[in-house]
């Protein structure tokens, strides 16, 4: 099982591009709206283009159980084998930082949403390459 999780989306950001394409007075002739228009959009698909997308594979017969509040621990050492069980895992393209703090912040909706416990970061040279979900037996 697989599903994708966009943190944001350009589509959210549709209606300000129509309103902004659409809305004018007398001053602003469409020539001048178009611009504007355009620019507007350009900005928009440019900052939606640096939000990381997540990628969340499930283990086989694990089943998303949502927490609510949601607490998990993120560190970099796997947990001991006899408490904690894998769950999934998460990959993206982008991760925000390599700081464990930023990574713990922009990984939480994931996270919560199948109820892990802890979150392994697993590092390739300077940069999380991937990080691993764990639960309580």
């Amino acid at each position: 099982m697989g599903w994708k999780f966009l943190t944001s989306s350009p589509a959210s950001c549709l209606p300000v591009f129509l309103f902004l394409l659409c809305s004018g007075s007398m001053e602003y002739d469409a020539w001048m709206r178009a611009p504007l228009a355009l620019v507007s959009l350009l900005l928009v698909v440019g900052a939606s283009a640096c939000a990381p997308e997540y990628d969340l594979v499930l283990l086989p017969g694990v089943d998303e159980r949502p927490q609510t509040p949601c607490s998990f621990e993120a560190t970099a050492v796997f947990p001991a084998a006899s408490d904690y069980e894998e769950i999934g895992r998460v990959t993206a393209e982008f991760w925000p930082s390599h700081d464990l703090v930023a990574f713990k912040a922009s990984i939480a909706e994931p996270v919560c949403r199948v109820g892990a416990d802890v979150v392994v970061a697993m590092y390739d040279g300077p940069r999380i390459s991937e990080a691993r979900l764990f639960r309580k037996r």
